[in-house]
């Protein structure tokens, strides 16, 4: 390579709708352009290797009967990279307190291709004694 000649490396961001699955590189580009300097320069541009798993996070509030009723849950729910590791995102319930040790709780997951990765979250009614006079 000549003294004058540099490299640079740099990332395209595309927007693009995710859907779980991976994507083999498939895509290119090339751009020419002259500096001011006059000298030619090139980019070229391919798309990398794309694997996208879907997750979703779930929030149960507790009923007060001490249930938990599905069919009342928040969902959230998101994409990200295969492999990765996904944790749940914590909410604020007015009266309620996240309860970390409810049967159930899964707080983190790795996502993959074959399913979507599901977190669950629960939040327990909070109460109070008042005593009796």
């Amino acid at each position: 390579m000549d003294s004058s000649e540099k490299n640079y490396s740099f990332y395209v961001k595309i927007k693009e709708e995710y859907a779980p699955g991976t994507r083999e590189t498939n895509e290119s580009a090339s751009l020419k352009y002259t500096n001011l300097e006059g000298k030619e320069i090139t980019l070229n541009v391919e798309t990398p290797k794309l694997s996208i798993g879907k997750y979703r996070i779930e929030y149960y509030k507790q009923n007060q009967d001490k249930t938990w009723d599905k069919t009342s849950a928040e969902y959230t729910s998101g994409y990200g990279e295969i492999g990765k590791n996904v944790t749940t995102k914590e909410k604020t319930y007015s009266g309620y307190t996240l309860d970390k040790t409810v049967e159930g709780t899964i707080l983190s997951g790795e996502l993959n291709t074959n399913e979507e990765v599901v977190l669950k979250l629960y939040y327990t009614l909070n109460t109070e004694k008042v005593p009796y006079i």
